[in-house]
């Protein structure tokens, strides 16, 4: 009898813990688009990456085209084509495409006639970890949130017109019972990346929302 009702909370436990991926959509505000003549020319520039991990700086590197693909969503940007940012920076003569600060970026930025510059970082990319078990049965979860921070700058006046911060997760389960496996774990390059699409989603529709038109004429 015992068996039975040990083996039975394993397939409860198992039929419970189904694979699961948590926050597949992010909650964006719903923007009104601008005139296409009342929407700045912006230049998105690399993210620095705050962490202390050196092998997780090159997600920096996918963060400026997620950007890209967010700012022309709100339909309140007119956006600089990055192969024209890249053709500046090596124009002169700074060799490392993705370490730029905040003052190289408005210099390139009046160079490229953008008026606005987006510079940003990842703040964090914490892992996410949990196992479960009941007996012959166990659930594990594996994941990673993302942490970012952003900021507009009206090159022409100096100043910062927005900012912004957002945090994502993606966390995906599987479940073990008896032999059996159910629901697959991505590797953590493909989970990091899919944790900074949506936090990228969360930091432009955050920014759109506090940028104003640009002013008519």
């Amino acid at each position: 009898m015992k068996k039975i009702t040990f083996i039975l909370a394993c397939v409860v436990f198992f039929a419970a813990c189904g694979p699961t991926i948590e926050n597949t959509a992010p909650k964006l505000t719903r923007l009104a688009p601008y005139p296409f003549a009342r929407r700045y020319l912006t230049a998105v520039f690399p993210f620095t990456y705050a962490g202390r991990d050196e092998d997780l700086t090159d997600f920096t590197k996918v963060l400026p085209d997620l950007c890209v693909d967010e700012m022309f969503r709100t339909n309140r940007f007119r956006i600089v084509e990055r192969s024209r940012i890249a053709a500046v920076i090596k124009e002169i003569g700074m060799a490392q495409y993705g370490v730029i600060d905040a003052a190289q970026a408005d210099r390139i930025g009046k160079q490229l006639g953008a008026e606005l510059i987006l510079v940003g970082s990842i703040e964090a990319i914490k892992p996410i970890s949990k196992k479960e078990s009941v007996g012959i049965a166990w659930k594990e979860s594996k994941g990673f949130e993302i942490s970012l921070k952003g900021r507009l700058i009206d090159i022409t006046r100096g100043e910062v017109i927005a900012v912004a911060r957002a945090e994502a997760r993606e966390v995906q389960t599987r479940k073990v019972a008896m032999g059996t496996s159910t629901g697959e774990i991505a590797p953590n390059k493909t989970l990091i990346n899919r944790a900074l699409q949506k936090a990228a989603a969360i930091l432009i529709n955050d920014l759109a929302a506090n940028t104003p038109k640009k002013t008519a004429g």
